[in-house]
């Protein structure tokens, strides 16, 4: 008699383990994949482990070293690392557009290099990432294409101390989405880079983004705010030299854009730059840089339509915020 077990997976809602011989006995580069209502969890062994996970419509397949996995019906993806300089890499580009799934890494100490990649996002859609990466020189990178209306999106990335590489690369937000971003990246000399297209009407994207000690380089491109669209920035530079560049595209009519930007000590950089205010619009900026030798460099297209407050700086004697 022969089996199926690609169907008898799909029966039972189990995942078969497919693993070569080698004197006959298994040797998974991660430990068995777990899954239970709904819920995969992978787990590494402490050791430098290399994992991959490729969404095909509804089907999530796992990959590690010679061994690979199949599931079904997953709601979210736990992965849990421990420590080690890993590599874990998610394509879900081709996952179904109006599927809901959670995904949470964890990856521990050490050198990691986390890559999510996301296709469309359908309408109503939901996409919700949490990477936690812990200390080491690490570098996340994740990207999404276009966001239909009404679809949700929330990243919250964190990093831990040494010095880290985060990027976003996100297509257009469509009407009424909505984006939540949330990053932190610890101590060290970080970078960060938001790469967006445009808002459309009525999108929303929230942008908390936290450094800490070190010399910290960050780019927020938010692109075009449609008409009644809003983007609300908190960045807190933390202490260190640090540089910041906002830029955000032409804002339509009945818009909303506000940046709050803060600093410690350290000599900042920090430059601003908006496009074509549309009626009724509104932009605000309250920065506050704190002591050091600062630079606040803006240019906006229609300067008379900005609200910049540079607050109360404590600027040393040799500073020279402009």
């Amino acid at each position: 008699m022969s089996w199926n077990t690609r169907e008898l997976a799909r029966t039972w809602g189990r995942a078969f383990l497919r693993l070569e011989a080698l004197d006959n006995r298994w040797v998974p580069s991660i430990t068995d994949p777990t899954f239970d209502d709904g819920v995969l969890t992978i787990r590494g062994d402490g050791e430098d482990d290399v994992v991959s996970i490729v969404a095909d419509g509804d089907e999530i397949t796992v990959e590690s070293g010679d061994d690979s996995w199949e599931f079904e019906d997953v709601e979210r993806i736990d992965v849990r690392l421990r420590g080690g300089d890993d590599t874990l890499t998610v394509d879900l580009t081709d996952l179904d557009e109006d599927a809901e799934l959670a995904l949470d890494v964890r990856t521990g100490a050490g050198d990691d290099e986390v890559t999510v990649e996301y296709g469309d996002v359908g309408e109503k859609g939901s996409v919700d990432l949490t990477v936690a990466t812990g200390a080491g020189e690490d570098l996340v990178e994740v990207t999404a294409g276009d966001i239909d209306e009404k679809a949700e999106l929330a990243f919250d990335v964190s990093t831990g101390a040494d010095d880290d590489e985060v990027t976003f690369e996100v297509g257009e937000l469509g009407e009424k989405a909505r984006a939540d971003v949330a990053v932190d990246l610890g101590r060290g000399d970080d970078t960060f880079d938001w790469t967006g297209v445009e808002l459309g009407e009525k999108a929303q994207l929230l942008l908390d983004l936290t450094g800490a000690g070190g010399d910290d380089d960050m780019t927020v491109d938010v692109g075009d705010v449609g008409e009644k669209a809003r983007f609300d920035g908190t960045i807190d530079l933390g202490g260190g030299d640090n540089a910041l560049d906002l830029t955000v595209g032409d804002v339509d009519e009945k818009a909303h854009v506000s940046g709050d930007v803060t600093a410690g000590g350290g000599d900042d950089d920090v430059s601003l730059t908006v496009g074509d205010v549309g009626g009724k619009a509104k932009v605000a900026f309250d920065v506050d840089l704190g002591r050091g030798d600062n630079d606040l460099d803006t240019d906006f297209e229609d300067e008379d339509r900005v609200d910049l407050d540079e607050g109360d700086d404590e600027d040393d004697e040799d500073g020279d915020d402009d």
